[in-house]
C-alpha cells in the first residue's frame, strides 16, 4: 500500500474518464466512424494501407473501451477502499491517458488533413493566364 492515499487523483480520474468516453462516442461519431472505416477498409481492394486501417481501427476502439472500463474501475475501487497501491495508481493513470489520447486523435487527424490540404493549395502555382491568339475570340 502507498503511504499516502491520493484521493484527489481518483476523484479526478473518476470524473474525467466518463467525460472522455462521452466525448469519444459523441464527438463526430468518432467511435462509430472508426468501426465503419475499418469495415470499409476491410472490403477495399486498395491494398496495404486499407488492410492496416482495417486491423488497427477496431483495436483502437477496443483499447478506448478497455481503458475507460479499467480506469474507471480502478478509480472507483481506490475511492471505495480509501487506499491504493502504486500499481493501481499507475494503471488508472495509464488508462486515463490512453483514453485522452484516443479522444484527441480524431480532431488532431482532421486538423492535420486540413492543414496539409491548405498547404498544398497554397504551394501550387496558379496556371498563367493565356492570352488569346490573334483571330481567337476572348474567353470572357
Amino acid at each position: 500500500m502507498a503511504k499516502t492515499f491520493q484521493g484527489d487523483f481518483y476523484v479526478a480520474c473518476a470524473t474525467v474518464i466518463p467525460v472522455l468516453m462521452l466525448a469519444f462516442v459523441v464527438q463526430g461519431g468518432t467511435y462509430e466512424s472508426m468501426l465503419e472505416a475499418a469495415a470499409k477498409a476491410a472490403h477495399s481492394p486498395n491494398g496495404r494501407q486499407d488492410r492496416i486501417a482495417a486491423l488497427m481501427l477496431p483495436r483502437a476502439a477496443g483499447a478506448a473501451l478497455t481503458a475507460a472500463l479499467v480506469g474507471e474501475v480502478g478509480a472507483l475501487v481506490g475511492l471505495y477502499r480509501g487506499a491504493d497501491s502504486s500499481a493501481q495508481r499507475l494503471v488508472t493513470l495509464v488508462a486515463t491517458l490512453l483514453l485522452m489520447i484516443v479522444v484527441i486523435a480524431a480532431p488532431t487527424w482532421k486538423f492535420l488533413q486540413v492543414r496539409r490540404s491548405i498547404s498544398a493549395e497554397l504551394t501550387t502555382e496558379p496556371e498563367p493566364a493565356r492570352l488569346p491568339r490573334s483571330g481567337e475570340p476572348d474567353a470572357d
